[in-house]
């Protein structure tokens, strides 16, 4: 894959917020400024400006902090794609 992002994943909550734990550095495909209406499981709907595409294995939970070529992003769902006969990667919506 030809791009890097580093993700810090959410632990729990804090007082102040989200608490993350350490960077982990993977290997990606990115691609910002497709917007798209994502609805999550609790029925709301967030418009997601983008996505990383990962190997399995390692996928940051919504609200993940994800570092970008671009900038900082936000994760708001993981897709997994899992077929016989296609490569296996996880698709990461941002915003």
């Amino acid at each position: 894959m030809p791009h890097t992002v580093t993700f810090r994943p959410v632990l729990g909550e804090g007082a102040d917020g989200p608490v993350l734990g350490d960077p982990v550095t993977v290997r990606a495909y990115v691609e910002q400024g497709s917007a798209v209406v994502i609805k999550l499981t609790d029925g709301k709907e967030i418009t997601s400006t983008g996505f990383v595409i990962i190997d399995p294995g390692l996928a940051p939970a919504p609200e993940s902090i994800l570092e970008t070529s671009q900038g900082a992003a936000r994760v708001i769902k993981n897709e997994i794609f899992d077929h016989p006969d296609a490569p296996s990667h996880i698709k990461i919506r941002i915003i």
